[in-house]
C-alpha cells in the first residue's frame, strides 16, 4: 500500500527534523519543548502514525487486536497534545495510562496459556519486578522534591506491566512471532523513550539527562512504528 509507505517514510523523516531542531537548542541551553517547529515534528509524527494505525483499521476492524491498537493510538494522540502542545506532563501521563491498558489488554496472554508457560510467566514477572524496583529506587527514593512524583510512580507501574505483557505476547495464539517480537520491541522502545522524558526531571543540571531527551524521537518513533507493524498483514 503505497500510502501506508509513505506515511511511514513520513513519520522518518519528521523525527530526523525534530531531532536536528532539538539537539541544535540542546547546544545553545535552550528548552526545546518551547520551539515551535520542534512542536510540528512531534506532533506531526504522532498524527501520522496514528493514521497508519486507521487505515490498518480501515482494512481489518474485525479484528479485536487490530481495534485496541487504534483506541491506544487515538488516545496517545491526545496525551501528546497535552504533552507536546500544551506542556501539562500530569494530564499527559494520566491519557498515557490508559494508552498502556489498552495495549495490555492487546498483548496478555489468556489465563489458559499462563498456566501452561509457568516458567515463561514466572521470568517476565522477575524481570519486571526487578525493573520496578530499580524505578522505584531512582525515583521514590530521590532526594529531589519533585512534585509529580507519585504520577511518575503510578505510570512506572503500568508501564512495566504493559512490557510484561509484551513480553508474553508470544503466547496470544492470533500473533505470529513475526507480530509478537514487534510487539515485545515496540515496548522496549516505549520504556526506554519514557525513560529519556523522566531523567532531566531528576537530573536537570545533567547535559547527558537533558541530551537524552532531545533524542527522545529516536526512541519513540521506533516504539510507535513497531506497535503499528504489530497489526499489519504482508497484503496491506
Amino acid at each position: 500500500m503505497k500510502t501506508w509507505k509513505w506515511l511511514f517514510i513520513l513519520s522518518v523523516l519528521f523525527t530526523l527534523g525534530n531531532t536536528i531542531v532539538d539537539v541544535q537548542y540542546w547546544q545553545n541551553g535552550l528548552p526545546f519543548q518551547d520551539n515551535g517547529l520542534s512542536k510540528i515534528f512531534r506532533f506531526g509524527r504522532t498524527l501520522i502514525i496514528a493514521t497508519m494505525a486507521g487505515i490498518l483499521y480501515y482494512h481489518q476492524s474485525h479484528l479485536k487486536n487490530v481495534r485496541l491498537l487504534l483506541y491506544a493510538f487515538l488516545l496517545t494522540v491526545v496525551a501528546d497534545g497535552f504533552l507536546i502542545l500544551a506542556n501539562l506532563l500530569q494530564i499527559g501521563m494520566l491519557f498515557f495510562i490508559i494508552v498502556q491498558v489498552l495495549l495490555i489488554l492487546r498483548h496478555a496472554p489468556p489465563l489458559d496459556q499462563l498456566k501452561k508457560n509457568k516458567v515463561k510467566v514466572l521470568y517476565a514477572f522477575l524481570t519486571g519486578t526487578i525493573l520496578y524496583t530499580i524505578i522505584y529506587t531512582l525515583i521514590g527514593k530521590n532526594p529531589i522534591d519533585l512534585p509529580i512524583k507519585d504520577p511518575i510512580l503510578k505510570y512506572a507501574f503500568v508501564l512495566v506491566v504493559s512490557l510484561i505483557s509484551a513480553q508474553l505476547a508470544e503466547l496470544r495464539p492470533e500473533f505470529t512471532r513475526s507480530q509478537s517480537q514487534k510487539i515485545f520491541w515496540g515496548m522496549v522502545f516505549f520504556f526506554l523513550c519514557d525513560l529519556t522524558v523522566v531523567l532531566p526531571l531528576l537530573f536537570s543540571e545533567n547535559e547527558l539527562a537533558l541530551l537524552a531527551r532531545a533524542l527522545t524521537g529516536l526512541l519513540y518513533t521506533p516504539a510507535l512504528l513497531l506497535l503499528v507493524l504489530s497489526a499489519k498483514k504482508e497484503n496491506i
